[in-house]
């Protein structure tokens, strides 16, 4: 793994952890809620490669915890997406959702990928993109407007 790959690895692992920490009681109830093995939490600050991020848990965390996904996995945005509102029984576009899956797996995609052919790929633009389906989003649950109004 290049060692540009492991600090992002890194500075992934460390945004996770600062969100059990900050979000949550315990490391127990962190894995309680994800639906986490009891040992999960440990076995990531502690493995040489840390367990991937899968879309279950970003989900998760955006879900219950206002977590922005972004954030998580690349440290773009605000940590929280909503800090100052409640979203539990919040109806979200599927097709939002839909997007932004499809971005979060391109860009993993492209993670994975050598140094060289990450260079000639639009993760940047990816991110971007990811960010803007984010914003609509937003803006479409802060007016309660249709999809079409965006």
């Amino acid at each position: 793994m290049s060692r540009n790959n492991s600090q992002k690895l890194e500075e992934r692992r460390e945004r996770l952890l600062q969100v059990i920490e900050t979000e949550f009681s315990s490391n127990a109830d962190f894995c309680r809620e994800m639906d986490l093995s009891h040992n999960w939490v440990n076995y990531y600050k502690n493995e040489e490669d840390p367990p991937k991020i899968h879309d279950r848990l970003l989900s998760s965390l955006y879900e219950l915890k206002n977590i922005n996904p972004l954030w998580v996995i690349n440290g773009v945005g605000e940590k929280k997406i909503f800090p100052d509102q409640p979203r539990k029984n919040e109806t979200v576009p599927e097709d939002y959702i839909a997007k932004f899956m499809q971005v979060r797996r391109l860009i993993a995609s492209i993670e994975q990928k050598p140094d060289a052919v990450k260079e000639n790929a639009q993760l940047d633009d990816l991110a971007v993109q990811c960010s803007e389906l984010t914003t609509k989003l937003l803006k479409l649950r802060r007016s309660g407007s249709s999809e079409s109004d965006l």
